[in-house]
């Protein structure tokens, strides 16, 4: 099996992940990974649930289908700024999780400095302005935040992780979800004293 399908088999594995796990809904989300001259990314309006590698559609980073039977993601063009942005991610998963897409609502940050997981392999979340779905305002945004952060809330949308690999970028996005929950139960309950870790 060469290395184009392993990818596409792995796209629509963390696809099912995301939406068995409740990080993303039915029809939301996205996630790409990086290949010689261009990306596989999910398709649009497509049931998580039931994705499987032949739904994968292949662009070359200036969004030509190369190969695929659906549409792409809406949000193609905020995949393919991110690649041409930063040349050390390989591995992109956008979702709308709970927790962290509540943080891209309020105004308050999640504290990833609440444990050794999250501030070693998160850092600091960048927050990409509000722009709508699918445009190149929002691509744009994304990207620029990406060049320096490894997980990125979009204001009113969801939130984005990179990786140089699909397993980096979806445990990066688990741990952000994670620490959204844990930043959000502290702030409806909180303790006299919270230790945190401060990021060195």
């Amino acid at each position: 099996m060469d290395n184009k399908q392993l990818l596409k088999d792995s796209i629509a594995e963390h696809m099912k992940r995301l939406y068995d796990r409740g990080l993303t809904t039915l029809l939301g989300g996205n996630i790409s990974c990086r290949i010689d001259g261009g990306m596989l990314i999910s398709p649009s309006s497509i049931d998580k649930h039931l994705l499987t590698s032949e739904d994968i559609i292949e662009m070359d980073l200036d969004g030509v289908i190369l190969d695929g039977k659906h549409k792409p993601s809406i949000e193609h063009r905020m995949h393919s700024n991110i690649y041409k942005s930063c040349i050390e991610v390989n591995a992109i998963v956008h979702a709308h999780s709970f927790y962290a897409t509540l943080f891209s609502i309020i105004d308050k940050e999640i504290n990833v400095n609440l444990t050794a997981e999250s501030a070693k392999s998160i850092g600091v979340i960048g927050i990409a302005p509000y722009a709508p779905e699918g445009t190149k305002e929002l691509a744009d945004e994304v990207a620029e935040k990406a060049k320096s952060h490894n997980v990125v809330l979009l204001k009113n949308h969801g939130v984005i992780a990179l990786g140089k690999d699909l397993l980096q970028a979806f445990y990066r996005l688990e741990v952000a979800e994670q620490t959204a929950k844990l930043t959000y139960h502290l702030l409806e309950h909180p303790f006299t004293t919270i230790n945190d870790m401060k990021l060195r």
